[in-house]
């Protein structure tokens, strides 16, 4: 096998996955035997892609259970900011029930990779678990708190020292309580969803476009205020790895004050 095709299987990413990463004008540019031409080709298709089309192939990579791929596609999400519970990867989605076994040691590098980038003063409460922070021990520092399974996602996030804050950013490592926290908010998103639909529809005079627009802004904004505790800056601090962007502290504070509080008692009933 020649080298520009070992490259492309190295790095986890066929050729047809490559080129579909790329943009229009990318794609004009490059050859389909330039795409395979290793690590800068790849580069280019990461760094070009749409942020959406890098949670696709986040999610292609995790079902062909393909850990360099996936890790390849979450460092550019990382680089970007976007927290791993905000890259559209579902934990009650079937295939990833299927093949829990397999995806979970993946998942947990995923978040790894970005408690290393996002917080590299962090440190964990059992000293061997510091290797993650050092490049060359990443993966086998990785493998000895995995432990063929072995352990929890909770014990893993208490050998770490991770927050709740920094769990809740996490898709997987994260202790019992967070996860049920988790899965109550988004029980209660959809009531949160709709009293946001409501009110806009009501009040709001301009185009349904734009309307829509307003809706989606909110929605967001709602599960980040909620992950945040109501804090403004927090929750801007959130939305910035939700979707990449900015929003000042007194913008979304002007938000916050048009959401909806949406209770426990409301999720019961709702249910």
């Amino acid at each position: 096998m020649d080298r520009t095709n070992t490259d492309a299987i190295n790095s986890g990413m066929g050729r047809d996955t490559v080129r579909a990463l790329l943009s229009p004008d990318d794609r004009a540019q490059l050859s389909l035997d330039e795409l395979a031409d290793g690590e800068g080709r790849l580069a280019l298709a990461l760094k070009g892609a749409s942020t959406a089309r890098l949670k696709t192939a986040l999610t292609t990579q995790l079902e062909l259970l393909n850990t360099d791929g996936a890790l390849r596609v979450s460092s550019e999400l990382t680089a970007r900011g976007i927290a791993p519970c905000f890259r559209g990867i579902n934990l009650d989605d079937r295939w990833l029930k299927v093949h829990w076994s397999g995806v979970e040691p993946i998942l947990m590098l995923v978040d790894l990779q970005w408690i290393v980038a996002t917080y590299p003063d962090h440190v964990p409460e059992w000293k061997r678990a510091e290797q993650i922070f050092d490049p060359r021990r990443f993966r086998t520092a990785a493998a000895y708190l995995h432990w063929d399974g072995q352990r929890t996602s909770g014990q893993i996030a208490k050998a770490l020292a991770l927050t709740e804050q920094q769990q809740l950013e996490c898709v997987w490592i994260q202790c019992l309580h967070v996860q049920r926290w988790r899965e109550r908010l988004f029980k209660r998103l959809p009531i949160a969803k709709a009293r946001i639909t409501s009110d806009i529809r009501d009040k709001d005079k301009r185009q349904i476009k734009e309307q829509d627009a307003t809706i989606m802004l909110r929605c967001d904004l709602w599960v980040c205020a909620e992950m945040a505790k109501w804090k403004p800056q927090l929750t801007a601090n959130l939305y910035a790895m939700f979707s990449g962007q900015t929003l000042s502290r007194q913008a979304v504070a002007n938000q916050l004050a048009k959401l909806p509080r949406v209770r426990r008692t409301d999720e019961i009933i709702a249910y």
